[in-house]
């Protein structure tokens, strides 16, 4: 099974909409940030940088939204583009958003 640790307002948006769009079967675990969750023992057991996202998938953990994104991406190929430039220009995207 798949789990997107998330919280509302932060930028792991864009992998709970990358999951949403895909279609992909997956679970939702909600951080509070302004709670601290994101610092609480069984989250840093998880994504011991203490960030969101996280995508779990069957013990496996995938942090940061380009790397979630792109994995997306592979397993919904739909979601990205097929040429070339196209490609290039969802990555420049990708660096975008992420920095």
């Amino acid at each position: 099974m798949t789990t997107l640790y998330y919280a509302p307002g932060a930028c792991s948006l864009a992998s709970h909409i990358a999951l949403e769009e895909a279609g992909a079967p997956f679970d939702t675990a909600r951080l509070n940030l302004m709670a601290g969750d994101q610092r609480s023992p069984e989250y840093l057991a998880v994504n011991e940088r203490g960030r969101v996202p996280a995508l779990v998938e069957d013990g496996w953990v995938l942090t940061e939204n380009t790397a979630i994104l792109r994995h997306v991406a592979r397993l919904y190929p739909a979601l990205w583009p097929e040429g070339p430039r196209d490609q290039a220009i969802a990555d420049e995207w990708l660096a975008w958003l992420s920095t």
